[in-house]
Parts: structure tokens; C-alpha cells; sequence
């Protein structure tokens, strides 16, 4: 990713034209990397203000990086706004419903409220039912509204779960994609062991082919448990839990099928295949699924399970064929 980069546009002719007073309060909509505002400041004295406001994840990391501090502010309540000042750092205090509250994330409480009165809010409630405008009542911790919009519902789930949870249901994603694809080529090497039966339909192959169904058929059930239990965690219910881990792996009758089919074709790009599933599960074992094992308070428990599923996996290799 290009680092992060910001000149300053027509810098002295911006703070000549400001003609900055030393006590002034001076507001820089794009705070950017700071040029501008770095300027601003250097003219002001302790009873002068500064305030700066992006939005720019980078832009914000170079902020921190020169010693200024970075409040964030939004409509939400606190909660739905604590695991975005985490990601972004900024654990200080937090302004929000449109400044009618501060939150100090450090004391968990509200230290400046300036809420509408009851009388002002059911007058704006009242004109919005009239004229049939969708409205939100936020309070420090409850959202009120007429109806339950699913935007709103969707993005207070997701800003109010914490970071790590946001990090573990990507883990769980990038596994259920991977097992996903690792099916594609197991079927298709199953429909071309059939497809083969049509060329060759000896007992010796009429039996590999069968052996390999139930080598794949096998594995796919802890396959889908790998699948099934995280989603379980994740706050699907046990049906949708079941159904994701087996729907997981309806790309192999497919596959099968086309194998099948194009059995002759398949049978040249097959071990290609197979290498970029293997390659696909490799790759999430090692980045995701052992670290996340090793982190596990009975790391010794975790490395056994490892130890005996391979075990087990090479006795189905090689009893099956």
C-alpha cells in the first residue's frame, strides 16, 4: 500500500489570508496530514483553538503520529461508537448524538449532556408522524423508533460488536470460502472416476471409483463440523448452523457432474486443481486455524487433536486408496 502522503496547498498564502489571532478558534475541515493546521497552531497560544476533522483512516494515524489528539465524533450513542474508537485508537473521549453527549471511554461515563427536552422531542416525534418521516430516538444506550429499519439494525449490530469478535467471524468466513473451494475439485475428481467407468468399467475401477466417493463422503463430515460449530458461535441457530456446513459442500455434486461429462478434459487439469485446493486449506490451517488453536489455554490438548486428525486422515488415504 503507497504510504501515506500530504502537501500542503498554497500554504503561506492560506495562513496569510487567516490572519490568525493568538486566542482565535480556528476549524480545518480537511485536517489531512496536518500542514495546514500545523501552521495554524504554531500561531496560537494556549488560550487559542484548533480543531481538525477527517474522516481518512490514514489521515487520522498521521495525526496521532504528531502528537494530536483525536476525538471522534458521530450521531450514534457511545456503545455503537466504542469498537470504532478502538480499531482507530482514539480511546479518549468520544462526542456524540451530534454533541448532545461526551463520553470518557477511560471512565465509562458521560461527563457532558445537552439533551432536547421531553417537550421538544415529542413535537419533532409528532410532525414526523404526520408527515411520515422516519425518525430515531438515541439515548445513551437505547434506540427508539416507530418502526425497526433493517439498516439500523444492521449497522448497531455491527458497531456495537468489539474488535476481536469483528476478527473472528472473518476468520470463520475465509474458512467456510475455503472449504468451499477445496470441494470443487474432490467432486470433479469423483465424477471423472465414474466418467472413467464409461472407457473402463472393470471391477478394479468400478471400485476405486467407489472407495474415492467414500474417502470424500467422509471427510466432508468433519469438513462440515469445521463449518457448522463456528457459526454456532458466531449466534446462528443450530438449523442454519447445520445447513451453512452442509451447503458447503453442494459444489461437489456439481462438480461432479461436469466431471463426468468433460471426463477426458478433466482428467489433465484435475491434478491442478487439487493442488489449488490443497494449496487453499494449507494456507488457512497455517494463518488462521493453528494460531488460533495455539492461543487456546491447553495449547498441549490442541497440538494432540492436530496430531491424531492428520493420523486418521492418512489411515482413510491409504486404506482407501
Amino acid at each position: 500500500m503507497k504510504e501515506f502522503e500530504h502537501i500542503p496547498v498554497l500554504l503561506n498564502e492560506c495562513i496569510e489570508g487567516l490572519n490568525i489571532k493568538e486566542n482565535g478558534i480556528y476549524v480545518d475541515g480537511t485536517l489531512g496530514g496536518a500542514g495546514h493546521s500545523f501552521e495554524i497552531a504554531t500561531n496560537l497560544k494556549n488560550t487559542g483553538t484548533l480543531i481538525g476533522i477527517d474522516r481518512d483512516e490514514e489521515a487520522i494515524k498521521k495525526a496521532k503520529e504528531q502528537n494530536i489528539e483525536v476525538v471522534l465524533t458521530s450521531g450514534r450513542m457511545p456503545k455503537a461508537m466504542l469498537a470504532i474508537a478502538s480499531e482507530a485508537n482514539a480511546n479518549n473521549y468520544l462526542i456524540c448524538g451530534n454533541g448532545a453527549m461526551i463520553y470518557d471511554v477511560n471512565k465509562e461515563e458521560i461527563i457532558y449532556n445537552n439533551y432536547l427536552s421531553k417537550k421538544k422531542l415529542l413535537e419533532i416525534i409528532k410532525i414526523c408522524e404526520e408527515n411520515s418521516i422516519y425518525y430515531n430516538v438515541y439515548t445513551n444506550d437505547v434506540i427508539v423508533t416507530k418502526s425497526l429499519n433493517y439498516n439500523l439494525l444492521y449497522y448497531q449490530n455491527e458497531n456495537l460488536k468489539n474488535p476481536e469478535e469483528k476478527q473472528k467471524n472473518k476468520k470463520i468466513d475465509k474458512l467456510l470460502l475455503s472449504i468451499t473451494i477445496h470441494n470443487i475439485p474432490e467432486g470433479a475428481a469423483i465424477g471423472v472416476a465414474f466418467g472413467a467407468l464409461a472407457l473402463n468399467n472393470s471391477p478394479e475401477s468400478v471400485m476405486k471409483a467407489l472407495t474415492l466417493a467414500i474417502g470424500i463422503g467422509i471427510q466432508n463430515f468433519p469438513e462440515g463440523l469445521a463449518i457448522s460449530f463456528p457459526m454456532l458461535k458466531k449466534g446462528k441457530t443450530k438449523l442454519k448452523s447445520f445447513l451453512i456446513g452442509s451447503l458447503s459442500a453442494i459444489v461437489e455434486p456439481i462438480a461432479a457432474i461436469l466431471g463426468a461429462l468433460l471426463v477426458i478434459k478433466m482428467q489433465f487439469i484435475l491434478p491442478l486443481l487439487l493442488s489449488v485446493a490443497g494449496g487453499a486449506m494449507l494456507y488457512v490451517i497455517i494463518v488462521e486455524l493453528i494460531p488460533e488453536s495455539m492461543a487456546n489455554k491447553k495449547k498441549e490438548l490442541m497440538a494432540l487433536y492436530t496430531i491424531i486428525g492428520f493420523i486418521i486422515m492418512m489411515i482413510l488415504d491409504i486404506s482407501l486408496g
